[in-house]
């Protein structure tokens, strides 16, 4: 079967390929001669195929925010700044959990917008990951202090 795109005419296998969910993105396995090639997001296949890119920027957006609404009409290219801003704008990014720091007796010490902000309050930076494990309980704590996420925020 042909398709037609902004970037010309593509051939498709008229094989429906069962999509999974890949960190909230629907994505399916592509096979070459029987081989598997890759791991595809398909919103990012249909925004190489459907959206035009003409300031040739290198991330898609889901412009309602749902990473599974792969409609061409709901994607857009943007630059990584727009995707992160547009997240932000929209409370898409997880990330931006209010995070709790405690001294190691259980004393509140400081409260953070995210992560980001948290990993920056420690002398030379410390690791966001480190910060969010102490927070999802992987680790009792991380640079001398008790993380956790603020469930009331």
């Amino acid at each position: 079967r042909i398709v037609n795109g902004p970037h010309g005419d593509k051939k498709v296998s008229s094989r429906i390929l069962k999509p999974s969910l890949s960190r909230g993105y629907l994505a399916v396995n592509l096979y070459k001669k029987g081989e598997k090639v890759k791991n595809a997001k398909i919103h990012r296949e249909v925004g190489l195929i459907f959206v035009e890119n003409p300031e040739n920027k290198p991330c898609l957006n889901h412009i309602d925010g749902i990473k599974t609404n792969n409609l061409p009409e709901n994607l857009e290219w943007c630059t990584h700044l727009e995707n992160l801003n547009h997240a932000y704008d929209n409370n898409l990014n997880n990330s931006q959990k209010k995070i709790l720091q405690f001294s190691l007796d259980g004393k509140k010490l400081n409260e953070f917008k995210s992560l980001s902000e948290a990993s920056k309050s420690i002398e030379k930076y410390a690791s966001r990951g480190n910060i969010s494990n102490a927070c999802n309980g992987k680790r009792k704590n991380a640079y001398g202090f008790i993380w956790k996420y603020d469930t009331n925020y």
